[in-house]
């Protein structure tokens, strides 16, 4: 399940990517290319101090292996979204350097040179992306470049938290030091080594990067709460989550077919189980008024109804969209009167931001199930609210999935087995 305020449409930048071999000698070419431009348009009069050679460097390998990991495994849709800032250097989880204060100039400069597109943000909650130039990409497949050359760093941390400000925009800021934080470390640090070893594969004909396996919890604070990892939570990272479902069908684990097991209505029946309540009966995204509606249209309905969940002061309008994918007329003030009518014992949690609950919630769900496959030594693959399975074992799976639901959230959510496209 997406949310209508997380879009998966963009690749997020990798900041465990950097280079080896030939991916190594293109970034090393690429940095003599971007000294070259700033000497040739005087944009720096005095050479960088050794610090700031070697940050340099650093920022520039990372953009290449993220731009040549975009050439050779490109997303089904989208660009790689960039962290930008006027900090000295990024922060996500621990500091990394070249990226901050100078970011925007090497960006400007790897346009001017033509290894990258960039494109800034048009309005606020947005971030600045950016895309290999059809240039790089060829540059890229005559060296040869492959899966193998990409080296993935593995000190960078488990968790990463941000806090979104009134208009939507991300700030990163530092996990607390507790033993809450520790533990949650360790337990993602263990998932990623036991898939790691998985025996995990791809059959299909697109071009995927079967080792790119590495989880990071991402945690979120909405803007007025207290820095503690208990909003949001959710597991990013593994090929598999980049894919679209008719792709995944073409994935193996143990050798055998998947099954994509799905919580049904997750984000509903969690917010019924905050309230001691429970949901209706058939589908909490049914309105009245909404009988004739597309598929299209029942998306756009599942999106305002998580809005709703989200948004912690009075919504006067829809964000675009919700508004293009609803019919005319479905304004705000007339959904929230078609979702009071069905669910009246709702109302004391709508409009009260408590989204982000809720998805932390599904995020310790989805934790406890992989901890519960471990102990069956079983690898399945999280897709936030779902989990790719061996087929032969979807039964035992749900079974997990279902007890560890109930476990958390204290309400039976029943698992589906979504058929392969």
């Amino acid at each position: 399940m997406t949310t209508s305020l997380e879009t998966p449409r963009d690749k997020m930048f990798r900041f465990e990517l950097t280079t080896k071999g030939p991916l190594q000698e293109l970034a090393d070419d690429v940095a003599t290319l971007v000294l070259a431009h700033e000497k040739r348009c005087g944009s720096r009069e005095r050479q960088r101090r050794p610090a700031d050679a070697k940050a340099f460097k650093s920022a520039v390998d990372t953009i290449v292996a993220n731009l040549a990991h975009y050439a050779l495994f490109p997303p089904e849709q989208g660009r790689i979204t960039l962290p930008l800032g006027h900090r000295k250097r990024a922060t996500v989880g621990r500091t990394v350097d070249g990226f901050g204060k100078p970011l925007p100039a090497l960006l400007g400069a790897l346009e001017a040179v033509r290894v990258a597109t960039v494109a800034k943000p048009q309005e606020a909650g947005y971030a600045t992306t950016i895309a290999p130039t059809a240039a790089f990409a060829a540059e890229v497949g005559s060296r040869g470049i492959s899966s193998p050359d990409f080296e993935r760093r593995t000190d960078l941390p488990a968790l990463v938290l941000t806090r979104k400000d009134q208009w939507g925009r991300r700030e990163h800021v530092p996990i607390p030091q507790t033993d809450d934080a520790a533990s949650k470390a360790a337990q993602v640090r263990k998932f990623n080594e036991r898939l790691a070893l998985a025996d995990v594969a791809y059959v299909g004909n697109q071009p995927t990067d079967t080792f790119d396996r590495t989880l990071v919890r991402r945690f979120t604070l909405p803007p007025s709460a207290t820095t503690r990892l208990a909003y949001s939570g959710r597991l990013f990272g593994g090929f598999w989550q980049q894919m679209k479902r008719t792709e995944r069908r073409h994935i193996r684990v143990e050798g055998h077919r998947i099954g994509e097991l799905d919580y049904g209505q997750m984000f509903p029946r969690l917010a019924y189980a905050k309230v001691g309540a429970m949901p209706p009966a058939g589908s909490p995204y049914d309105l009245p008024g909404t009988e004739e509606f597309t598929d299209e249209q029942r998306r756009a309905v599942k999106r305002g109804f998580n809005a709703f969940l989200f948004k912690a002061t009075t919504m006067r309008k829809w964000h675009p969209d919700i508004e293009q994918g609803l019919p005319t007329g479905w304004t705000v003030g007339r959904f929230k009167q078609a979702m009071l009518r069905k669910h009246p014992l709702l109302a004391p949690v709508l409009n009260r931001g408590i989204g982000y609950e809720l998805m932390y919630s599904e995020s310790e769900i989805l934790c406890r199930v992989l901890e519960r496959t471990l102990l069956e030594d079983c690898a399945v693959l999280p897709i936030h609210d779902a989990v790719l399975s061996p087929i032969t074992k979807t039964r035992a799976i749900a079974e997990i999935m279902v007890e560890e639901a109930e476990r958390v959230a204290g309400t039976r959510i029943m698992v589906a087995l979504k058929p392969s496209h």
